[in-house]
């Protein structure tokens, strides 16, 4: 790539900042300009916080949603571990001891592949990746290159980071840090939309919390926020990275991406498995009602949540930590 044809991309990606577009639109856009560029095979950035033990990919291109969720249960090691550990690129190509190890596999089988960090103010933030079917296309020049616009996006993340916390607090629930069932919504309309595009699995799960204001008239205000806390808790442990859980009064919602009807299932009774335990150690009378269905492609979100409350109206009528799907 020429440095002019490098520049041009730069203004390209640059220019998207001087717009209302949000931080996560303006890197989502620039990968794909990149990978057009550079015609890769898959190209992402990986966030990551040491201290928390967490990395989530942030944005990709050539990695599908499926392997995306795998990939966010995987232990932090290889790439995402030695990126972490090294202030420079790390470049791997078929004879190096890394190729295709475990931790530097991914879904296609390249040829060459380069991981940049990404910081902000001398904290590591993230892993700048991009991987090729070229076992020579990562030369000195294209990697500078590379570094150049992992650096810009880099400060794209950053200026999101700044100028998007308001609409991000907006996004939470104060009390238990899940969602906001507005942006809840919001998330369940792009998956059902992305259902509908490309037919891949998509559940709903609704969750009511039995005799709560019993419960608060008891035991108070302040322990019923607390019983809140932790029903969050489970859900949240429950739940993966990439599936959505909000919580509104004593109702949750969570949209599980990528489970089928067996899979969804199986996350609901591990949620009531959790409030069993919590009764054994809290109130015997904490009890859930759990409602569970499966996107069919085409019948749109109305739908899907009407199914949805309907199992749950049907357990709740079974009785106390019962599940059901429609």
């Amino acid at each position: 790539m020429s440095s002019l044809a490098e520049v041009e991309l730069i203004r390209k990606i640059l220019q998207n900042v001087n717009t209302n577009l949000t931080a996560e639109k303006i890197l989502s856009t620039s990968l794909h300009m990149i990978m057009d560029t550079y015609k890769f095979l898959a190209c992402s950035i990986i966030l990551v916080e040491a201290e928390r033990n967490w990395f989530k990919v942030a944005i990709s291109r050539g990695w599908s949603h499926e392997f995306v969720k795998s990939f966010h249960h995987k232990s932090m090691d290889g790439l995402v571990f030695d990126s972490l550990n090294s202030h420079d690129p790390i470049l791997v190509r078929p004879g190096d001891a890394r190729y295709l190890s475990e931790g530097y596999t991914f879904e296609h089988q390249y040829k060459s592949m380069l991981a940049l960090p990404m910081g902000i103010r001398g904290k590591r933030v993230g892993i700048f990746y991009a991987s090729s079917s070229d076992p020579d296309d990562f030369g000195p020049e294209k990697v500078s290159a590379l570094s150049d616009l992992a650096n810009i996006c880099t400060l794209v993340i950053d200026h999101g980071s700044l100028g998007d916390q308001v609409v991000t607090l907006s996004n939470y629930d104060n009390l238990t840090n899940l969602y906001s069932y507005k942006y809840w919504h919001e998330e369940l309309h792009r998956e059902v939309m992305r259902s509908d595009k490309m037919g891949s699995d998509l559940s709903l799960v609704e969750i009511h919390l039995n005799k709560f204001k019993d419960y608060k008239s008891m035991h108070g205000h302040i322990k019923g926020d607390e019983l809140l806390v932790d029903v969050s808790t489970i859900i949240k442990g429950a739940v993966g990275e990439l599936d959505i859980p909000c919580r509104e009064g004593s109702k949750w919602y969570v949209v599980l991406v990528g489970y089928d009807q067996k899979a969804a299932r199986e996350c609901a009774e591990k949620i009531l498995e959790g409030i069993n335990e919590l009764g054994t150690i809290g109130d015997p009378a904490v009890s859930l009602c759990v409602g569970v269905s499966t996107y069919n492609p085409g019948e749109g979100e109305k739908e899907l949540i009407r199914r949805v409350e309907k199992a749950l109206n049907e357990a709740r009528r079974e009785g106390p930590n019962t599940c059901r799907t429609e």
